[in-house]
């Protein structure tokens, strides 16, 4: 028996609304991006759970990096996202966003925010222009899958979007 051609008219969108991508990407303005940063996480989560949310919300893992803890036994966590389909040159940019997550010295998270950042590159695919934070220096790419390496300081120019600290107004 064949199918009636209406059929794939109907069950295509339906198929389409099932699929669905990263909830962070580049593409976002940065009030929708700060507003699912505030919508997704609160203070005291720990990181595992953190990882889960961003899990949860499709957010790849490879490019997740923790950075060793500081004297005071903080942690950071960065995420970078990209565009949807990943880190791909539009007009000779690649741009991104970095999520930045504070942990105290309890394990809890105690901020969280955002910076916009990106490289423009050459036609010979070396970096031409950027990023506006210098890079980590040496070679995290064991744990870290992105071209340009994640920040050397990973607060610098951050915009704060939530959380309990004195560097939030």
């Amino acid at each position: 028996m064949k199918t009636p051609a209406w059929t794939s008219a109907i069950v295509a969108p339906l198929i389409l609304l099932g699929c669905q991508g990263p909830q962070l990407s580049a593409i976002l303005s940065t009030e929708v991006y700060q507003q699912r940063l505030a919508e997704n996480f609160s203070v005291g989560m720990t990181l595992p759970q953190v990882q889960a949310k961003l899990d949860e919300m499709l957010i790849s893992d490879r490019y997740r990096f923790v950075y060793p803890p500081s004297p005071d036994g903080s942690e950071v966590l960065i995420v970078r996202t990209y565009d949807p389909g990943g880190p791909w040159p539009q007009n000779g940019f690649i741009e991104w966003v970095d999520s930045t997550f504070v942990f105290g010295s309890s394990g809890g998270l105690e901020r969280w925010g955002m910076y916009r950042d990106g490289v423009r590159l050459g036609f010979d695919g070396r970096v031409f222009e950027g990023p506006n934070r210098a890079a980590m220096g040496g070679d995290p790419h064991d744990k870290w899958f992105a071209m340009q390496p994640p920040p050397m300081d990973p607060l610098s120019g951050v915009t704060w979007v939530g959380g309990a600290s004195p560097w939030i107004p």
